[in-house]
Order: C-alpha cells, then sequence, then structure tokens
C-alpha cells in the first residue's frame, strides 16, 4: 500500500539505507524520496501516459524529468531492452547502449540490473559506473535460458573486453 511504502522509505531514510525500486504499474508513483528508481520502458510509458520509444532520448529525458518533478527521488535508469538504458544521475544524462549478444530468455535481466545497481549504490559507488556494469550484466544474464546468476568471471571478461 502507499501507507507502507512511504513509511519504509522514512525509516530507510532515518537509517540512511538507500532504497531502490524496479516499480511497477500499480504503485508506480508511490515511491518518491527513494534512492534509485528503476523502470523499463513499458513501465515509464504506462506511469507517465506515454507512447515513447526506446531511442527517442529527448523524449525519454523530458519523461524522466516529468516523473521526477512529480516523484522525486535521486537517481533515474530506465531500462530500454535492446536499445540500452538511460541513466539521469547528480551529473547529468548518460546513455548505455547494449551490447550486441545472442538472446535466449530475457527472464531475470532486470532483477540482475536492479541488484546491481542497490548494491553498488549501497557501497557508495558512483551511478555511472555501477550501470556500467549493470548493463553488462543484464546483458549476460540473457545469454541463458531461465533465470540464472551472473557468473562474475564472465562479467568481468565483458567489462575487460577479454574473450
Amino acid at each position: 500500500s502507499p501507507e507502507l511504502i512511504t513509511a519504509l522509505l522514512a525509516e530507510a531514510r532515518q537509517r540512511q539505507l538507500p532504497v531502490a525500486v524496479d516499480p511497477k504499474f500499480r504503485q508506480f508513483r508511490a515511491y518518491a524520496g527513494c534512492t534509485l528508481f528503476k523502470p523499463n520502458l513499458k513501465e515509464l510509458n504506462e506511469g507517465l501516459g506515454l507512447r515513447l520509444g526506446g531511442q527517442d532520448q529527448a523524449g525519454l529525458e523530458a519523461a524522466i524529468e516529468q516523473l521526477r518533478a512529480e516523484m522525486p527521488h535521486q537517481t533515474t535508469l530506465v531500462t530500454l531492452g535492446g536499445d540500452g538504458m538511460l541513466l539521469r544521475s547528480e551529473t547529468g544524462y548518460h546513455a548505455f547502449p547494449a551490447h550486441r549478444r545472442t538472446i535466449a530468455d530475457v527472464s531475470g535481466a532486470g532483477d540482475t540490473v536492479i541488484s546491481l545497481m542497490g548494491a553498488g549504490l549501497a557501497a557508495g559507488l558512483d551511478p555511472v559506473a555501477v550501470t556500467h556494469y549493470a548493463n553488462l550484466a543484464g546483458g549476460l544474464v540473457c545469454e541463458h535460458a531461465g533465470v540464472v546468476p551472473v557468473d562474475p568471471a564472465s562479467l568481468r571478461a565483458a567489462a575487460t573486453g577479454a574473450p
């Protein structure tokens, strides 16, 4: 419920804990004050009543600004499927293209991204750097059927360009 979400956000703020949110349509605007808000493109469009495409950076930026005005929060990351990700952090906008992959199953990609982002932000890491790794990891899990964990060696290899 919105009341429970508000209470949990207040408790997290009091304890200085970051809150990373992967929203669904039902409570889309209930997370004011969260650290990270990570909708996918479909959720952003539904939540704001829009029909943006993943390559419409100007439209996406305007939508993110509208969202931040209606529901203030620190960092926004919109996952765009095959079009990558768009981050709005304290330093501005940062686009992350999708990496070419053989896609077997996209299940778990969003969960992987929010997990890495939440862990990185909790560790005090720069959101831009964390998003780079989250983008790689989200793509890596799509190469496997079903929901799979990120293999640290594969993530390291992808980050360094190793085969």
